[in-house]
């Protein structure tokens, strides 16, 4: 386990995670697509564009 120590390795570490989450939300959405699940390509496109917003966050927050 990272000990985070200061609030830039905080914000380093979200973005880290929060990028994670589009790929794999992705990932999801593709699958969705193979398989024939219009109604969850949907829902995880959504979630890709929420956590790509969170990664915009992060590196805004990061910049202050």
């Amino acid at each position: 386990m990272t000990t985070i120590a200061t609030l830039e390795e905080l914000l380093a570490h979200a973005h880290g995670l929060e990028l994670e989450a589009v790929e794999r939300y992705q990932e999801l959405a593709d699958q969705m697509v193979v398989h024939n699940q219009p109604d969850l390509v949907k829902l995880f496109q959504t979630m890709v564009r929420v956590e790509s917003l969170h990664v915009e966050m992060c590196i805004r927050d990061r910049a202050y």
